[in-house]
C-alpha cells in the first residue's frame, strides 16, 4: 500500500531463530536496555529509499539481484541502535558479546 520504503526479506521462525532471539533478549536485558516485547519477525533489512524528491525505490529494484551467499561463522553478535533522520539513519553500537 502506497510507497514502498523499505525493502527487507523475512524468515520463518524456527527453534534455531528462536533460541537466537531468547539469548539476545537476555542479554539486553542485563545491559539494562529496554527491550522491545513486540511480537518477532525475522528479517533483514535490505534498502531505505532515502530519496529526498520521492523517487519509488521499485525504480532500484528493477536492476537488483540478490548476491549468492557463502556459508560464514559468527563469532560474535552486535547490537546497533538505528537512528532514522532526514537526511538518513545513524547506527550506533550498544554492545556486543561472543557468539559461543
Amino acid at each position: 500500500k502506497g510507497r514502498p520504503n523499505v525493502i527487507w526479506a523475512g524468515f520463518s521462525p524456527n527453534d534455531e531463530l528462536m533460541g537466537l532471539r531468547n539469548r539476545l533478549a537476555d542479554k539486553i536485558h542485563e545491559t539494562g536496555i529496554p527491550f522491545d516485547n513486540k511480537p518477532w519477525h525475522p528479517h533483514i533489512t535490505i534498502a531505505r529509499n532515502r530519496n529526498a524528491d520521492g523517487r519509488d525505490i521499485r525504480n532500484t529494484l528493477a536492476s537488483f539481484t540478490l548476491p549468492e551467499m557463502a556459508d560464514f561463522k559468527v563469532d560474535r553478535f552486535v547490537l546497533y541502535e538505528s537512528q532514522l533522520r532526514r537526511d538518513g539513519a545513524v547506527y550506533n553500537q550498544r554492545f556486543q558479546f561472543p557468539a559461543d
